[in-house]
């Protein structure tokens, strides 16, 4: 009989020991504070929301816009470790319209037609790993280990012109781009390490950093351009491709400091 009550009073010793080192945070309402067992997270940097606020007061006419390019999710396996994926794009479309001369002998004098160039370029990162994290207060340390996958359309410019290739041929010259490829597509494979924090403002919701270390494999396809040359002798345009040899494999060692901050929901 003592052996027992001495076995049950160790055991409740512990119980309490652990329960005072590791209190479980709640707000005044009783609600929690961390995220529990079970929960899910979502979250995206603000830095965008910041360079929207900071163009709102400035001059140059444009109005603001924002431009989220990452996501984030989150699983907790328990209080203190969780399963975490995250999506990043990166994407830029630009479009130019360019006046000039009509060079169709029939035209007006000083009529014009219009060219059209279009460049853009369109980068997806894929990552997926594990989360732990320390503290028992608002604020937490968060660190882990991800793996990386990332697929790159690489630069390009496309052009449409308003005269056709036999009055070009006949005024300026018989040889003009269609696509240029400034730099090839590329994958990327690699891993990383993260070390952060996370300070809990409110009941499950977060503002936090994270400094990462990643080691990445990459390689690249080759450089692939257009053209659209005229043939005097058969009075008719064709089009030539150019592959130029420069398929490319790096490796890659970088820090990633933690000055992109992430704002983070938890239900």
């Amino acid at each position: 009989m003592k052996k027992l009550f001495f076995i049950t009073t160790l055991l409740t010793i512990s119980s309490l020991a652990n329960s005072q080192a590791e209190p479980i945070l709640k707000s005044k309402k009783g609600i929690y504070i961390h995220p529990q067992t079970g929960d899910w997270g979502i979250g995206t940097s603000v830095n965008p929301f910041f360079s929207y606020i900071g163009s709102m007061f400035t001059n140059n006419n444009v109005v603001p816009g924002l431009d989220f390019q990452n996501l984030n999710i989150k699983r907790f396996i328990d209080e203190k470790n969780a399963q975490r994926a995250g999506i990043m794009l990166k994407s830029n479309y630009h479009r130019e319209r360019i006046v000039v001369n009509n060079l169709d002998p029939n035209a007006e004098p000083g009529s014009t037609v219009n060219d059209h160039l279009t460049q853009y370029e369109f980068n997806i990162t894929l990552t997926y790993g594990i989360e732990k994290r320390r503290g028992s207060g608002r604020l937490q340390g968060i660190y882990g280990v991800e793996g990386l996958l990332g697929y790159g359309t690489g630069s390009k410019t496309k052009f449409k012109y308003g005269n056709s290739m036999e009055h070009y041929a006949g005024s300026i010259g018989n040889n003009r781009p269609l696509t240029i490829a400034a730099t090839p597509y590329t994958f990327s494979i690699g891993a990383q390490g993260f070390l952060g924090f996370e300070f809990f403002f409110a009941p499950k919701i977060s503002i936090g950093g994270e400094a990462v270390l990643n080691a990445t494999y990459t390689f690249g396809g080759q450089n692939i351009n257009k053209s659209e040359v005229w043939d005097p002798v058969a009075l008719n345009s064709n089009t030539v491709t150019t592959s130029l040899n420069n398929r490319t494999g790096d490796i890659n060692f970088g820090l990633i400091n933690w000055s992109n901050l992430r704002l983070m929901f938890y239900f």
